[in-house]
């Protein structure tokens, strides 16, 4: 059982698992742990805004996870229109 606080002046909050750290393998854990129903609480030290993603290409392993999840949708970009084909002359 792990303690952590929210900050100075709060009481500590006891989680079975505390994950540290919001970025691709925490966010990741998190869901694991969630759809295997084990309460966990992700601490990130940021205030919440992104400037830049920690991550931008999603790979075939983690899109087993995502499909297992049930999360696709929100992982996929919208299929975009197929290119179109141009004929040259020449």
């Amino acid at each position: 059982m792990a303690t952590a606080r929210t900050d100075a002046a709060s009481p500590p909050v006891r989680t079975p698992v505390l994950i540290v750290g919001g970025g691709p393998v925490g966010l990741a854990l998190a869901g694991e742990l969630g759809w295997r129903g084990v309460a966990c609480t992700l601490v990130e030290r940021g205030d919440g805004g992104i400037t830049q993603p920690k991550m931008d290409f999603v790979g075939a392993r983690t899109m087993e996870f995502c499909r297992r999840w049930g999360i696709v949708p929100w992982v996929m970009p919208p299929a975009t229109t197929a290119p179109t084909r141009r004929t040259v002359p020449g």
